[in-house]
């Protein structure tokens, strides 16, 4: 909006580089070429078409910026009247978020930064919660277990545990009771997923998470691995719990792995 004179000229292109002006993209240039300059702003070859002046543009205003290619970035702007439209767009988002969150909108920062911070804490209750849970889901579990070859072998099957409230689960299982050699299969989704613990006791003897559930994927058409203590796998067979945990019994029968 400065109304700054965009001036172009041919020269021989030995001059032009003399006066400092930009060769773009490594292309091809005549002996006579055509420098165009904004003042002291910008001074590059170039053939196209260009404003006279730079208010002509109107306003300017840079939407996005990014990579597309090695060393090779794109800026993404509108200009004159689009600025317009945009600055209305974002006004009117602006006024439909301030309604939503009751405030004005000098307020919706401070309203944020609240909301943030009452999810954040929201989510914290919700993890205790879940952690209590799970720790009675553990102690009930254990309280199941039934007892081969030495070792306490907790089984259960459940439709919607996520995989890391398993996780938490077989922790917990783990670390009460270190001669456990827990397995939870999860079936959801039209898919199993095996997960495996053995407490310190249980490795001792020789058995491992991990081998185990080598041994019991291919029973829901899969694979996994893992640690020793820690391990999980799955496949896309649903309906097999019955054959994963006779199974588990057999190979713990049998000794260790």
């Amino acid at each position: 909006l400065s109304d700054l004179p965009v001036e172009t000229e041919e020269m021989s292109l030995e001059d032009a580089r003399k006066s400092g002006a930009t060769a773009l993209f490594g292309e091809k240039y005549g002996s006579v070429v055509r420098v165009v300059r904004v003042q002291d702003y910008s001074s590059e070859l170039c053939g196209g078409t260009h404003v006279a002046n730079t208010a002509r543009i109107g306003s300017f205003h840079i939407v996005s910026e990014g990579s597309v290619a090695s060393g090779v970035r794109r800026i993404e702007a509108v200009t004159g009247k689009r600025v317009l439209g945009l600055l209305e767009e974002n006004a009117a988002l602006l006024k439909n978020l301030s309604e939503s969150a009751k405030v004005s909108s000098d307020g919706l920062e401070a309203r944020f930064a609240q909301l943030t911070s009452e999810l954040r804490d929201a989510r914290r209750i919700i993890e205790q919660y879940k952690d209590k849970e799970s720790g009675s889901d553990a102690a009930s579990l254990l309280n199941k277990a039934s007892t081969v070859n030495g070792m306490q072998v907790v089984t259960a099957e459940f439709e919607s545990l996520s995989i890391d409230s398993a996780r938490k689960l077989g922790d917990m299982l783990r670390d009460r009771e270190s001669r456990v050699i827990a397995l939870l299969l999860i079936q959801n989704e039209g898919k199993s997923v095996l997960f495996c613990v053995c407490g310190k006791e249980a490795v001792s003897a020789g058995f491992q998470a991990g081998k185990i559930i080598k041994e019991l994927s291919p029973i829901v058409g899969g694979k996994g691995g893992g640690k020793p203590d820690s391990a999980m796998g799955g496949g896309p067979l649903t309906g097999k719990s019955k054959e994963v945990f006779t199974a588990l019994n057999e190979l713990i029968e049998r000794g260790a792995l």
